[in-house]
């Protein structure tokens, strides 16, 4: 296998240890490169994106000061990510083409997915939406009181709700490079997984797993087989 990096862009308030499970089962070709959005984990004191176009670019920007001339690059976006890096790809924003692109538990990015909505939720509400998907594990709605887990965990998840739930499509664009989407039926209906087809490509997959919109803390092994069989 030639060597590659792999950039890593994280879900709505996520940060990189999304992926550690993940890359774990990579063999050591795959040079890991994770995404921080600013205002989250290690650049916690940074402000928050002010669009969702401006968190593309900024993106676009580290993973182009990260590229290293003789190796080949892929991205791995993980829900919000996903949208992130079909933008990313969609306005050729990269010095150099993507080898293949994967992608997993987002709706299309032209489908009005109905957690578009949730940043308009008061704070208790929406803490219970995103409770329902998988998150704030072993939290509970009190803790919003609490100003460390407020300003650490549940404002910059606010933050990026509000920018993806503002978000529309700048063009629509068909990869030509190989394309894989993972999902779980749980979390995205069948018929509705199905609309990455038109921007996946011929040489796209679709692959359904897991039981739950994190399926990839479960799933992390056969995700990293399913991406190595796609390079």
């Amino acid at each position: 296998m030639r060597k590659l990096q792999l950039f890593c862009i994280p879900y709505a308030g996520g940060t990189t240890e999304l992926f550690s499970g993940f890359c774990s089962f990579l063999p050591k070709e795959i040079q890991v490169e994770k995404i921080e959005y600013s205002g989250h984990g290690s650049r916690i004191k940074e402000p928050f994106y002010n669009t969702f176009d401006e968190m593309v670019t900024e993106v676009a920007g580290q993973i182009n000061s990260r590229i290293i001339d003789d190796m080949d690059i892929a991205l791995f976006g993980y829900s919000m990510g996903s949208i992130v890096a079909y933008e990313i790809i969609a306005n050729e924003l990269l010095s150099k083409k993507p080898s293949a692109v994967m992608l997993a538990s987002h709706e299309a990015p032209d489908h009005e997915w109905e957690s578009k909505e949730y940043f308009m939720s008061d704070d208790e509400t929406f803490f219970k939406l995103i409770q329902d998907m998988g998150g704030f594990e072993r939290c509970n709605p009190s803790m919003l009181k609490n100003k460390f887990f407020k300003k650490l965990h549940f404002d910059p998840v606010r933050a990026d709700y509000n920018l993806i739930g503002n978000y529309k499509m700048s063009k629509r664009v068909e990869f030509s490079i190989p394309a894989l989407f993972c999902y779980s039926p749980n979390d995205i209906p069948d018929d509705r997984a199905k609309l990455w087809e038109p921007f996946l490509g011929s040489r796209g997959r679709i692959i359904a797993m897991g039981d739950s919109h994190f399926f990839i803390r479960q799933n992390a092994k056969e995700m990293a087989e399913l991406f190595c069989e796609m390079l």
